[in-house]
């Protein structure tokens, strides 16, 4: 805008919930949920800063991409972000908190992460000396 002669005012108003729902991407011919995010924006957030940490590879990262894996109070898309970068990272400290999810019965992740462990044990039996 070169000129202007009036006030211009924007009003923008938001509510956010305190808990937001995931997002689901819903494929309608079958009804089957194929893939699902957070609604909420900072768990958003720290998903995506977590995929940069465990890119980069670094010991420094290391401990950063793992901490909210075991907190139940963090959101449950950036839970299992955190046990995914642990895996790739190690698979020793990957399992270890896989083991910790899975031990966590009526939890939200405990179902897919015993799950996944019982998958990678099975397919790679070359891990399972590395946790017992």
């Amino acid at each position: 805008m070169l000129n202007v002669e009036e006030a211009m005012l924007i009003l923008r108003l938001t509510r956010e919930p305190k808990r937001p729902a995931p997002t689901r991407l819903v494929d309608l011919t079958t009804g089957q949920t194929s893939r699902t995010a957070s609604g909420d924006k900072s768990a958003s957030q720290a998903v995506m800063a977590l995929n940069v940490l465990g890119a980069l590879r670094d010991d420094g990262a290391r401990d950063a991409t793992q901490k909210p894996a075991p907190k139940r109070e963090e959101d449950a898309d950036l839970r299992w972000e955190a046990a995914r970068q642990a895996l790739a990272l190690g698979p020793v400290r990957g399992l270890s908190i896989l083991a910790q999810l899975a031990d966590r019965s009526g939890a939200a992740l405990a179902n897919p992460a015993r799950a996944l462990r019982a998958t990678l044990l099975e397919r790679q039996p070359e891990l399972r000396a590395l946790v017992e």
